[in-house]
């Protein structure tokens, strides 16, 4: 038979209820008091993540995220404010709930995109969409076609510049095209002398170790004068096929205006402006803004007087396209240069406009130049791809500043590229 033992009477049974809470005590005092628990085990990694987010971060997206929400609540209330003022008989009956605000969007002019952030017709497509709206749910959904069409605005705009750009690129192969079928002046040939001095086996070695991929993101030389930097990735716009950029084109020009000082007996006396001089130049609203660029030739930035140059090289930068200019103070001529046979006159009066200003700013003295010959010649060497552009005008300028006829043709480039790498490596044209 089973006795609970706190049913027993015992002859301590007479205790008072506090003598049998100090027992009880008492013997709970016996046992060991519990140590810290164990924590549980994390199966996974717990490593602490290599990069933190400062509060900084957090604070910077905070700021974020509250100017969205508050542009989100602007075009809401513009959107709101347009439909007070419209009512429901101001649409044709019978719409389509339906209706696409994309396709609508895309009709719209460019320059009225540009000047209202919400056009009237986007609005009134809307405005019919939320008056047949009855629930909270349907305002919503209009609300979100109005998100979309905004952010089709921007694409449709990326879309276009790119379409611009294709175009561009399509217009100069039709254009290589077409001055291949036409029958062009023989160029005399010369393939003797420094322009075509063939390049040793240890210059070939370096430029193709120059060229490799593992040389991209490495620099290999920096000329200190001008502060340009080329790495490997710049120099492979040398490579066949390749579109020359900025830094080629100015680190080459920089060189041929130090091989002139090198040697002055030599080579013609000559200017090389960078390929952001022109664009500074029809920076302005007009077209023609000479304030931009008359510092650019002070005594003290360049060392020298421009108006002592027989030649001012202006290279010219149409988009995808490479062209150059030449300022002929010697035969008294503003010259245009294409690769593709193109002319351009208004680029000539620019410039013409630029050196009379010129004179006046640094000289002080009136002249015309109305007697001056505006020349795009035509017989020309004329390239035969669509990616030698900026090859031929840096070869034009290297030439011209030789005091030589452009003896060379399309076939000479791999040979150009070549050794134009080399240049830049050694930092010496030759």
């Amino acid at each position: 038979m089973y006795i609970n033992q706190e049913q027993l009477v015992t002859p301590d049974s007479s205790r008072s209820t506090s003598g049998k809470r100090s027992s009880i005590s008492s013997r709970i005092d016996r046992y060991p008091k519990p140590t810290q628990s164990i924590k549980r085990e994390v199966h996974g990694p717990c490593r602490n993540p290599k990069f933190r987010r400062s509060q900084e971060t957090f604070l910077q997206e905070d700021q974020y995220r509250m100017m969205l929400i508050h542009r989100c609540e602007q075009a809401k209330n513009l959107v709101l404010d347009t439909f007070r003022h419209l009512k429901k008989d101001d649409f044709k009956a019978g719409s389509s709930p339906k209706e696409d605000v994309i396709s609508e969007a895309s009709s719209l002019e460019e320059d009225s995109l540009q000047r209202n952030p919400v056009s009237t017709s986007a609005a009134k497509s809307l405005h019919g969409r939320y008056a047949r709206c009855t629930d909270n749910r349907s305002r919503g959904l209009a609300f979100s076609d109005l998100s979309m069409e905004l952010s089709v605005r921007s694409y449709r705009k990326r879309y276009e510049s790119a379409e611009r750009q294709k175009l561009e690129v399509h217009y100069l192969t039709s254009e290589v095209r077409k001055r291949l079928t036409i029958a062009k002046k023989p160029i005399k040939k010369q393939e003797e002398g420094e322009p075509f001095a063939p390049l040793t086996e240890v210059e070939e070695s370096e430029v193709s170790i120059a060229f490799a991929n593992f040389n991209k993101q490495n620099m290999l030389v920096m000329h200190q004068n001008s502060n340009i930097e080329i790495t490997g990735e710049i120099l492979q716009r040398l490579k066949p096929g390749a579109w020359l950029n900025d830094e080629v084109i100015n680190v080459y020009f920089e060189l041929l205006k130090e091989r002139e000082q090198r040697e002055p007996k030599k080579f013609l006396k000559c200017h090389f402006f960078n390929t952001f001089f022109y664009g500074k130049l029809i920076s302005a609203s007009d077209g023609y803004d000479f304030k931009a660029v008359r510092r650019w030739t002070t005594q003290k930035k360049i060392g020298y007087q421009l108006l002592e140059c027989d030649k001012i090289f202006v290279p010219i930068h149409k988009s995808a396209h490479w062209c150059l200019a030449v300022i002929n103070k010697k035969d008294q001529k503003f010259q245009y240069f294409d690769s593709l046979g193109g002319m351009d006159y208004k680029i000539l009066k620019v410039l013409a406009r630029y050196y009379m200003d010129e004179v006046k700013d640094k000289s002080g003295e009136d002249i015309k130049t109305t007697s001056w010959t505006l020349e795009c010649p035509s017989d020309i060497p004329l390239q035969e791809n669509g990616s030698d552009c900026g090859m031929f005008m840096i070869k034009y300028a290297d030439f011209f500043s030789r005091g030589l006829d452009l003896c060379f043709t399309q076939k000479d480039m791999p040979y150009f590229r070549k050794r134009t790498a080399k240049e830049i490596l050694s930092l010496i044209a030759e």
